[in-house]
C-alpha cells in the first residue's frame, strides 16, 4: 500500500493466486489491509483496476468501495474507512 496524503492510502496491486481463488482470500486480504491503514491513522482508501476486470470491479462494489472516475481505461473507486 502507499500514501496519496496524510488520510489517504492506495492499494497498488491485490491478487489471489488462480489456484486458490473463490476461498475468501481476497475478503480476508482487504479486511486486514483496511484495519490496518485505519491503525495507520488513513480516513480513506483509493484503488483502481482495469474496466474489463468485472469480478474484481464487483468484489470492491461488494465491499463498499465507491467507483469515483471512469478514465476510458480503468475504474478508480474510494472507500471511507471512518
Amino acid at each position: 500500500m502507499s500514501c496519496e496524503s496524510l488520510e489517504i492510502g492506495r492499494v497498488e496491486r491485490m491478487s489471489v493466486i488462480k489456484n486458490y481463488r473463490r476461498a475468501g482470500l481476497a475478503k480476508r486480504m482487504i479486511a486486514s489491509l483496511e484495519i490496518w491503514a485505519k491503525e495507520q491513522g488513513y480516513r480513506q482508501l483509493v484503488l483502481e483496476t482495469n474496466n474489463d476486470w468485472y469480478s474484481a470491479i464487483n468484489f470492491y462494489k461488494d465491499r463498499q468501495y465507491q467507483r469515483y472516475l471512469n478514465d476510458g481505461m480503468c475504474s478508480h473507486f474510494k472507500k471511507s474507512l471512518s
